[in-house]
């Protein structure tokens, strides 16, 4: 009678671990290679710049429009777990000096703004803060009052702002909001519209929803900065957004959608 040897039945554990190895490889290979570089198409980030970003890694230069020269780049701030005990172990109080000396003017000394176009900052995500400080002193982000102010500040003195503004939270109305009754609105922030390949907005910005790191609290916020951020994601003049997310979606939004998502945010105060 015929049957499988000794030697032959050994091989067939060596076959079924190379076969897992081998799966291993190649979903490692598209999940750290191949889906960086197709999200990065169009984003800002070149190709090494995103397998950096899918690593935890910081890319050796910054990224760099593609195909757009002149281009702003995209952030190449990168959350690693040393910059994350960085901002838990931040001094909140040194920020406060620094924010006494140069941000209350437009933010409040409690980043409380009382003008629609400057964010309120009070209750902010501290990854969010630093993530848009280091981006304005990198020119990721551009602003004619932004930029000149935090170009003398050292990383730690961004953390230790984003650790104040975060921390206040007793003078916060991030987070809460009176619902207004737009239906269509509450259904693009709820639901997003699959016709159009839209996201719902609260799976990123909604608090708790765990989106990016750097995504921020927008439930509260003023109205009027909420819309001009929109518009500038929309023209594409503002680029600093991860793989381009805010840029898709803003530019699939109408102009009466983008006010009235706006409006939704920032609620009835």
């Amino acid at each position: 009678m015929g049957g499988q040897g000794p030697q032959s039945q050994r091989s067939w554990p060596v076959i079924a671990v190379g076969a897992l190895i081998a799966a291993l490889l190649v979903a490692a290979l598209f999940s750290f290679v191949v889906a960086p570089i197709m999200e990065a198409r169009g984003s800002g980030l070149s190709a090494w710049a995103a397998i950096c970003r899918s690593m935890g890694l910081r890319p050796e230069t910054a990224p760099t429009a593609v195909g757009q020269v002149g281009a702003p780049p995209a952030s190449a701030v990168v959350f690693d777990p040393a910059v994350l005990r960085r901002i838990e172990r931040a001094n909140p109080r040194a920020g406060a000096q620094i924010v006494a000396a140069t941000c209350s003017a437009c933010h409040g000394q409690e980043g409380v703004s009382e003008n629609a176009q400057f964010p309120t900052l009070a209750g902010q995500s501290a990854p969010a803060i630093y993530k848009e400080l280091r981006d304005y002193k990198s020119g990721a982000r551009s602003s004619p009052i932004m930029t000149p102010f935090v170009q003398n500040l050292t990383d730690a003195q961004m953390i230790d702002l984003a650790a104040y503004f975060s921390g206040n939270r007793a003078f916060a109305s991030l987070g809460t909001r009176w619902p207004l009754p737009d239906a269509h609105a509450r259904a693009l922030i709820v639901d997003g519209d699959p016709a159009r390949n839209l996201p719902a907005c609260d799976a990123c910005h909604r608090p708790g929803a765990g989106g990016p790191i750097e995504t921020p609290i927008l439930n509260g916020q003023h109205q009027e900065y909420l819309l001009l951020e929109l518009g500038v994601f929309s023209s594409g003049a503002r680029r600093n957004d991860i793989y381009g997310r805010m840029r898709d979606v803003a530019g699939k939004l109408r102009p009466g959608e983008q006010a009235a998502v706006a409006a939704y945010y920032q609620g009835l105060r």
